[in-house]
């Protein structure tokens, strides 16, 4: 059988990191592309704008679930984190 292995603080600093990021990126940084985005859109018009805003559109709704699984995986590395530390401490680590 292999060993297996995790650091676990380097697991949960990484979740950290994914947390950092994913509220870098839903608080500040996606709040202004949005905000220049509906500026640009206001003034534009014809085919060209709704052809960008479709593509807007399919961008920040993969940009959205991206979010949503960097939160998935900081918490899967927290829960990995949590299950190591727990083994040892049942053998007397």
């Amino acid at each position: 059988m292999a060993v297996k292995s995790l650091d676990t603080d380097q697991a949960r600093t990484t979740a950290s990191v994914f947390d950092a990021c994913r509220d870098s990126i839903g608080q500040s940084e996606f709040g202004r592309l949005m905000s220049s985005v509906n500026d640009v859109s206001a003034q534009w018009s014809g085919g060209s704008r709704t052809q960008f805003e479709n593509e807007w559109s399919n961008w920040s709704n993969q940009l959205q679930a991206l979010m949503l699984e960097l939160e998935r995986l900081a918490g899967g590395l927290r829960r990995e984190a949590d299950e190591f530390d727990q083994a040892d401490q049942a053998f007397g680590g």
